[in-house]
């Protein structure tokens, strides 16, 4: 993937992962936590493809917190 792809899809994307993380642990340290791991499983995880990146990213987060 490339970083600017990446750059750019956590720019759209991460404020939201972030406030829907915090709503699953009410804790704003965990939620940034919750956040840059999802992000970094998505790195490693995804090759280019933007489609379906918010649902992606949700379960991530999800899971995570799990």
């Amino acid at each position: 993937m490339e970083p600017r792809t990446l750059e750019e899809l956590y720019r759209r994307y991460a404020g939201e992962l972030y406030l829907y993380a915090y709503s699953l642990c009410q804790n704003e340290a965990q939620a940034q936590d919750l956040t840059a791991e999802a992000f970094c499983r998505a790195l490693l995880a995804l090759d280019g493809a933007d489609a379906g990146w918010r649902s992606w990213l949700a379960t991530r987060g999800a899971q995570l917190r799990a």
